[in-house]
């Protein structure tokens, strides 16, 4: 774990629900998570079976994550 790494989810106060779709995005996740902390209510992520530590970083940081085969951009957009 990255020293300063955040690892509880801290809701922030706008009623917002932000859905991320992934496939080997380790070098942008805890980034992009960092910045929606404390701002979004929750986050989740929708999986294309990434083989780097995306899905690893998304759940240290309280991330509702889902693996699910790519299909599509917008089927993967409309699953959740």
């Amino acid at each position: 774990m990255r020293a300063g790494c955040e690892t509880k989810w801290d809701p922030g106060p706008v009623p917002v629900a932000v859905v991320m779709i992934s496939l080997n995005e380790d070098h942008n996740t805890e980034a992009v998570l960092r910045n929606l902390n404390g701002w979004a209510q929750e986050v989740f992520l929708v999986d294309n079976y990434s083989r780097d530590d995306t899905v690893d970083i998304a759940l240290r940081y309280g991330v509702h994550v889902v693996q699910r085969r790519f299909r599509g951009f917008g089927d993967q957009w409309n699953f959740l």
